[in-house]
């Protein structure tokens, strides 16, 4: 278990740039379809739908509120609330 999502993004990151076969894809950041393409192609997922099905949660309105949240979220200014 992760002791954050950064922490778990961190990983995920990590381990897309140590592995060579990944290189394309991460070349492809700016284009989050050809990106998950890539991925595939480069053999991240056995299931042959992944791309497509990772594009349909994208476009999906859970993840418009879940950025929505997020934007909100960085748009306030950090506490620190450990008193």
């Amino acid at each position: 278990a992760y002791g954050s999502y950064a922490d778990s993004f961190n990983d995920y990151v990590r381990f897309l740039q140590v592995n060579p076969r990944y290189r394309e894809a991460l070349s492809l950041v700016g284009d989050g379809s050809a990106y998950l393409r890539a991925l595939q192609r480069a053999g991240y997922a056995t299931d042959p739908n992944y791309a497509k099905k990772i594009q349909g949660l994208m476009n999906g309105p859970a993840f418009d509120s879940a950025l929505g949240t997020l934007k909100s979220a960085l748009a306030q200014p950090i506490t620190d609330t450990r008193g």
